[in-house]
């Protein structure tokens, strides 16, 4: 043996420095180890009873604003007062298919349901005596269950007051939401297969658990130790007997606030504090291993890794300045460091393959766009023209013209489709043309070839100001026509939109904000701050494929500028939304050189 080698000099310092402290605090590291790891055992269990507990409210209380959104509707409120139900109706289905209620009916003052979907079967039901009516109608809002459906299933009731701008009650809007909606949450929640999750009401009964019997049933819980914890409003962890289910169970519960409901998360004893026993045997294992891997790293550390790592880097600097690199892999290398240069090698080659497909992917998604945009559009324009002509036909029944209207609408929804995709395609090109636009032009367009829908009162407030010059691109007109097209679409029958220019100093320069403000429906709070994503409406029904505002957002920012919404109301976002465009100033020759 050498001594002077650095192999053996590395086994000398190596084995004292790191085995010998292991040893001697491994035996008590273990003992603390253990009691650390089962505390945390115990703080995760509670830690995801408190997390379902939140989300439970949470969506408790989303549900009960999401019903008194639409009970504050005026149109809702109309119909209640005047006795119609075509808006209730088409309220009810717009809402049940966009949220979690299974069925939602409107009563009336005495409790007669006199809008129901989607089964209508309930339709003149009196249902005065159902708590989560009765209550409502005293004027408070109501969560309560389990309830059995008119099917016979198991289900969540809430419920709100319907009342006019005078406070005067007019009935209640009352929302089922099926259990399995929350079984199958809470069952996603699951860290490990022997985790039981389940939910109890302010009485023990069973809300949700994955034994549907007890669902079905609605399981007198009151007896299991951890409901009748929460049942008297506490939360913790315990070591319990269920007598139910006749096995013992580490539990967390925790209470679902506002509605005295309880979360139970529930582990076998011996599953629960089996990684206490892992670790020990895991630590001693560790021990170990590192005096082997110690041994070997000492070893191989004299030169032998050294000099082909080195080798390495010097080829991955080559490969990533395109020069030739091979020279400098280890290819004939029969050790790990053969395989990881040859790995390398591999690597490389792939990726310079992946890159010539990723280029055919591109050139054959163009060729693809190409045909859309002219070969499928040009279908599009000569069946657009040709049912036209048939809609105009004085024989037609009033069936046949409507199904050609159908179809004409879904002909011009295509060309608007392919229409969209061409303008996103022109908007994400690394070269945008940047050329001088004046702002009261795209304006004045706007206005005058916005929609005028039959029946809708449309008035534009705006005072025009040539000159109003900004850094533009031909489609900027796009981004304004749209945005004033949606306050037209989702407004009442009367529709008022306000367009002012201000010229304002940033750090970066002089910009021009247009503001754009209508009174119409609003955009809720939570809807804002995805509004101009790809494929995100203002609400959840709204005709559309969703693009144009983010095409409006996409082309600003390319410009260099932003786009953002508020209410036209501060804090009430029901009288209306108000569109901000900033866009930079157009300044001469140094934006002219700039692409």
């Amino acid at each position: 043996m050498n001594l002077n080698s650095i192999k053996v000099k590395a086994l000398l310092i190596l084995i004292p420095l790191v085995i010998v402290p292991i040893l001697l605090v491994g035996a008590a590291g273990t003992l603390f180890y253990r009691d650390v790891i089962r505390q945390n055992i115990w703080d995760d269990n509670l830690a995801q009873a408190k997390a379902l507990s939140a989300y439970v409210d949470s969506t408790l209380n989303y549900s009960t604003l999401y019903l008194k959104s639409f009970a504050s509707r005026p149109l809702v409120i109309s119909d209640l007062e005047n006795g119609k139900t075509s808006t209730l109706n088409l309220s009810l289905q717009y809402a049940s298919s966009s949220s979690d209620f299974e069925t939602m009916y409107f009563t009336n003052r005495s409790g007669g349901i006199i809008s129901c979907f989607p089964d209508s079967r309930l339709l003149g039901s009196d249902v005065i005596d159902r708590p989560y009516v009765s209550r409502v109608l005293n004027g408070s809002d109501y969560v309560g269950g389990p309830f059995l459906n008119a099917t016979g299933e198991p289900q969540i009731y809430l419920g709100v007051p319907v009342t006019d701008q005078n406070g005067s009650l007019l009935g209640a809007l009352v929302g089922e939401i099926d259990t399995d909606t929350y079984l199958n949450n809470l069952q996603k929640t699951l860290v490990k297969n022997p985790q039981f999750v389940y939910m109890v009401n302010d009485t023990g009964h069973i809300i949700v658990h994955g034994n549907r019997s007890y669902m079905m049933s609605m399981k007198d819980f009151s007896s299991v130790p951890a409901v009748a914890e929460v049942m008297r409003g506490r939360t913790g962890i315990m070591e319990q007997y269920n007598p139910i289910e006749r096995d013992t169970r580490l539990a967390a519960y925790a209470v679902v606030p506002r509605v005295g409901w309880g979360i139970v998360v529930a582990v076998p004893v011996d599953v629960a504090y089996r990684p206490v026993y892992e670790a020990t045997l895991a630590f001693a294992a560790f021990a170990v291993a590192l005096m082997i891997v110690t041994a070997i790293v000492a070893y191989l550390l004299g030169g032998y890794l050294v000099g082909p790592i080195a080798s390495i880097s010097q080829a991955t600097k080559r490969m990533i300045n395109g020069g030739d690199y091979y020279r400098f892999l280890p290819l004939r290398r029969k050790d790990e460091i053969g395989e990881l240069a040859r790995s390398f090698d591999a690597m490389s080659r792939r990726i310079t393959e992946d890159k010539e497909r990723i280029m055919d992917e591109k050139n054959r998604a163009e060729l693809y766009l190409d045909i859309m945009g002219h070969d499928i559009n040009n279908l599009n324009q000569v069946a657009q023209a040709n049912l036209e002509l048939i809609e105009n036909d004085p024989g037609l029944t009033e069936d046949e013209k409507e199904s050609i209207r159908d179809a004409l609408t879904a002909v011009r929804g295509s060309a608007g489709i392919i229409d969209n995709v061409r303008k996103i395609q022109r908007i994400n090109e690394e070269q945008l043309d940047i050329v001088p636009e004046d702002l009261n032009d795209l304006l004045l367009q706007c206005i005058r070839e916005a929609p005028r829908p039959p029946g809708k009162k449309v008035v534009f407030n705006y005072t025009p100001r040539p000159g109003l010059m900004v850094r533009g691109n031909p489609l900027l007109k796009e981004a304004f026509c749209n945005i004033i097209g949606n306050a037209i679409k989702y407004s009442g029958d009367e529709v008022t939109i306000d367009i002012g220019v201000e010229r304002v100093e940033r750090e970066a320069g002089p910009y021009y904000d247009v503001s754009i403000a209508d009174n119409g429906y609003g955009i809720p709070d939570e809807v804002k701050p995805r509004l101009f994503q790809r494929f995100q409406r203002g609400t959840k029904k709204a005709h559309g494929k969703g693009l144009g505002l983010y095409i409006v957002r996409s082309l600003v920012e390319k410009l260099g500028g932003w786009v953002r919404v508020e209410d036209r109301v501060p804090g009430d976002y029901t009288k209306g939304a108000r569109f901000i465009v900033s866009l930079p100033a157009w300044e001469g020759k140094r934006d002219g050189n700039m692409r």
